[in-house]
């Protein structure tokens, strides 16, 4: 096991059981927070490009490209 992986075991090790989902969330949450996929703009952006193809908006055809 690597060094950050038996440091994770331990942390776990010591969440008592029933606090563990809420432990689990937390990280969870921590993660998100440290990914841009997940940024508050970026998920603005998302939405409103789902929008636009939902609405037939902002569509543009385009040709597929031969890889050999």
């Amino acid at each position: 096991m690597t060094a950050l992986r038996l440091e994770a075991k331990d942390l776990v090790d010591d969440v008592p059981e029933e606090r563990l989902s809420d432990f689990v969330s937390m990280i969870k949450n921590f993660l998100k927070a440290e990914d841009p996929f997940y940024s508050e703009e970026n998920q603005k952006h998302l939405e409103k490009v789902i929008d636009d193809v939902r609405h037939g908006r902002n569509m543009t055809q385009h040709n597929l490209i031969e890889v050999d």
